[in-house]
């Protein structure tokens, strides 16, 4: 059957809960934020995730309430059990390069839109062509196969490293080690 509809609640064990703001990508990236926060430990990435995805009215089963959550931000496709490559894009680095083509691709202004669901917001997401997110992604893919860059992408690369390296953000430990080593913060 096709789904023409787009969720804005999850049941659990026979109990609906609303998803806060109907699901609307603001509040998604505010997830995601949460789950990539460093300054967090896992029990509290989880935690803060839960209560910002179902506006603190969390399910008692916890698991459920997670893997509900997940099963919404990857659109209603289980997540497959791969092997987790580093990530080739940040959402909160990388929002400045992907308005543009996601404005492009829907025909508007997502951050003047009131609302726009998640879904949505992923759909203009897997649509965009040819751009400078896009450039930035097949650079950040070379450089980490290895692979040569053309002059090109070399050039750009050299004047806009900060948009191309993402920002690795290490935990106390690896900052440690890292001054020890090298003598930096």
């Amino acid at each position: 059957m096709i789904n023409y509809s787009l969720p804005t609640e999850i049941i659990i064990d026979g109990v609906i809960y609303p998803i806060n703001k109907n699901g609307d990508y603001r509040m998604i990236l505010d997830v995601v934020s949460a789950l990539n926060d460093e300054t967090l430990s896992e029990q509290d990435k989880v935690r803060t995730s839960l209560c910002i995805f179902y506006d603190f009215n969390i399910p008692p089963d916890t698991q459920k309430a997670v893997d509900e959550m997940m099963l919404f931000i990857n659109c209603g496709e289980a997540d497959e059990q791969k092997k987790q490559d580093a990530p080739i894009m940040n959402w909160e680095q990388d929002f400045p390069l992907l308005v543009s083509p996601i404005n492009r691709t829907l025909g508007y202004e997502i951050r003047s839109a009131s609302y726009l669901h998640w879904w949505t917001f992923i759909s203009g997401y897997m649509e965009i062509g040819e751009c400078q997110f896009a450039t930035v992604v097949n650079i950040r893919q070379k450089k980490r196969k290895g692979k040569k860059l053309d002059s090109w992408e070399h050039e750009y690369y050299t004047k806009n490293k900060k948009k191309v390296d993402l920002n690795v953000k290490f935990d106390k430990m690896e900052q440690e080690f890292m001054h020890d080593l090298f003598g930096v913060e």
